[in-house]
């Protein structure tokens, strides 16, 4: 499947001319636009017509691909990098209720509660 998503993002970055500095398109978008548009061409489309895609050179594949690729948009399928995380405040604790704490051993051993 990574392949087939690695060969659809190639065919769209090369008909709108993208660089992959201009735009890095998602493989999670790819293949969710895809999955939602599979089930409405199997049932639109009959098999006849699928069927001339089997008789095409991996090269004229290729070509029918980045014709294809043209009613992509792909700023739709823009990957979204999240932004750095924002460095949070470490808390202070004054020595005294940081020492606080009284082993439950100890405690029993000296035969006192504090």
């Amino acid at each position: 499947m990574a392949n087939v998503l690695s060969v659809i993002a190639t065919a769209v970055r090369i008909r709108h001319e993208l660089d992959t500095s201009d735009i890095e398109l998602s493989p999670y978008y790819l293949a969710s636009e895809i999955r939602v548009t599979y089930a409405g061409m199997m049932i639109a489309v009959p098999p006849e017509v699928w069927q001339a895609y089997d008789l095409l050179t991996s090269a004229q594949l290729g070509h029918k691909l980045i014709k294809i690729a043209t009613h992509v948009d792909p700023r739709a399928m823009r990957k979204h990098t999240r932004g750095p995380k924002a460095p949070k405040k470490k808390g202070y604790v004054a020595g005294c209720v940081a020492r606080r704490h009284v082993s439950t051993a100890r405690v029993i051993k000296a035969g006192r509660v504090v």
